[in-house]
C-alpha cells in the first residue's frame, strides 16, 4: 500500500515538471497562463535571441541604482498659444534698436523695440503747423469783429458809413471764423492721427507746448 503512493506522488511530480517546463512548442516570447502558475508553481519564459537584440533585453547583475524614465516620441515645440500676443506697430520706419528678444516674457509697456520713422516725423510737424494756424487764426476774429460792431455803431448814430461797408465788414468777419473753425477741424484731426499713429494723450500735449519732434 505505501508502495502505490510513492508511486502515485512520483506521477503527480513528474507532471508537475512537465507543467512547468513546457512552454511554446516554437520556443517564441510566450508566457505561461497565470492561474496555471498559481497552481502548478514557478513557470519557465524562454525568449528568442533576435526578439532579446530587438527589444535590447540585457543579463547583469542586481544592483542598486537610480530609475530613469524616458522614451521616444513624436511631439512639436511650440509656445502656448493663449501667453502669445503678436504685436505690431502702425508706423513705417527703420528698426534701430531691439529691447526684447523672441520668445521673452514681457508686460504691457515694456519697450520692445525703438523704430526711427519719418511717417512719425511728418505727422507731427502736421500737427504743429495745423494747430499754430488755429491759435493765429483766433485774434484775427475778434479784430474783424470789433470793425463790424464800430461799423455797424457809426451807421446807427451818424450814417457816418455806408450800409456796404458794414455788410463788407460782416463778410470778413463771417469768413473768419469759418477760417478758424477750419483750422481747428484740420488740427483736430491731425491730433487723432497722431493717436493713430500710438502717441497717447500727454505726448500729444507736450509736443503741443513744445513744438519739438
Amino acid at each position: 500500500m505505501e508502495h502505490t503512493h510513492n508511486l502515485v506522488r512520483l506521477a503527480l511530480l513528474t507532471t508537475g515538471l512537465l507543467l512547468t517546463s513546457c512552454g511554446n512548442k516554437n520556443g517564441s516570447e510566450t508566457a505561461a497562463d497565470p492561474d496555471t502558475a498559481a497552481t502548478t508553481g514557478p513557470q519557465v519564459y524562454r525568449l528568442e535571441a533576435s526578439s532579446v537584440a530587438r527589444h535590447g533585453i540585457q543579463a547583469v547583475p542586481a544592483q542598486m541604482r537610480a530609475l530613469r524614465r524616458h522614451f521616444l516620441a513624436p511631439a512639436r515645440v511650440a509656445f502656448n498659444a493663449e501667453a502669445v500676443a503678436h504685436v505690431g506697430t502702425p508706423l513705417r520706419g527703420r528698426v534701430v534698436s531691439v529691447a526684447a528678444k523672441v520668445g521673452a516674457t514681457v508686460n504691457r509697456g515694456d519697450v520692445l523695440l525703438v523704430v526711427d520713422s519719418p511717417d512719425l516725423g511728418e505727422a507731427q510737424i502736421d500737427f504743429v503747423v495745423k494747430r499754430s494756424a488755429a491759435a493765429n487764426g483766433a485774434p484775427m476774429v475778434e479784430l474783424a469783429k470789433e470793425d463790424w460792431e464800430r461799423a455797424k455803431a457809426l451807421f446807427a448814430e451818424s450814417q457816418g458809413i455806408s450800409q456796404g461797408e458794414v455788410r463788407r465788414r460782416e463778410a470778413e468777419f463771417r469768413a473768419a471764423q469759418a477760417t478758424v473753425r477750419g483750422a481747428e477741424a484740420m488740427a483736430t484731426a491731425a491730433e487723432n492721427r497722431l493717436h493713430m499713429l500710438g502717441m497717447t494723450q500727454a505726448e500729444i500735449v507736450e509736443l503741443g507746448n513744445t513744438s519739438e519732434i
